[in-house]
């Protein structure tokens, strides 16, 4: 005889596809705000701004960086990881709007008659 073995989500669970949906999406606005950063002449001047100042080049003696591949590196990691900051910030701030709007839904509902 088998066992058809179903669980009850708990609450706070998050079903996988949902997880991998939400993987998916950060992967994609992080890519995409890499492109725009790179491709955008504003940004751009804006990042070799900031490369070229005194503060940016005093991080690589301590980082041990030497090369201009490895300054191009440190200015690439960088980039990647405020793109990926502000599109987990913009990933979370929706999931909280799209949870808050579906709890009033459902608030709703439950007082209609």
């Amino acid at each position: 005889m088998a066992m058809t073995h179903t669980k009850q989500l708990d609450k706070n669970e998050v079903p996988i596809r949902v997880t991998l949906m939400r993987t998916l999406v950060l992967t994609v606005l992080t890519i995409s705000f890499v492109l725009f950063v790179r491709g955008s002449t504003l940004l751009a001047r804006w990042v070799n701004q900031l490369a070229g100042s005194r503060w940016w080049n005093s991080l690589y003696a301590p980082l041990g960086i030497e090369t201009a591949k490895g300054r191009e590196q440190l200015i690439m990691v960088t980039i990647i990881a405020v793109c990926f900051i502000v599109a987990l910030s913009l990933q979370l701030i929706f999931v909280a709007s799209w949870r808050g709007l579906r709890s009033r839904q459902a608030r709703g509902k439950a007082r209609t008659p």
